[in-house]
């Protein structure tokens, strides 16, 4: 699976957290995808069939306001 952000506005920043079936244990993070964005992107396979859960935060705990925006897409690889 890949899962993206995009279209970000303000000041956003994400970052991706995937969480294993127990809710806690990471299994995978990203901050940018590349050095010219601050949007984040994960390619996951998952190791198990299960509910797994995906986090989007900002990068910055203090950051927010109704203009840090963004999108976020999923698709199967």
């Amino acid at each position: 699976y890949l899962f993206a952000t995009g279209d970000l506005g303000g000041t956003a920043d994400t970052v991706l957290e995937l969480y294993d079936t127990d809710g806690t244990t990471l299994l995978a993070q990203n901050d940018d995808c590349d050095p010219y964005t601050k949007a984040s992107c994960l390619t996951i396979s998952a190791p198990a069939s299960g509910r797994y859960y995906l986090q989007v935060r900002d990068y910055l705990p203090e950051a927010g306001g109704t203009d840090n925006v963004y999108t976020l897409t999923a698709s199967e690889q």
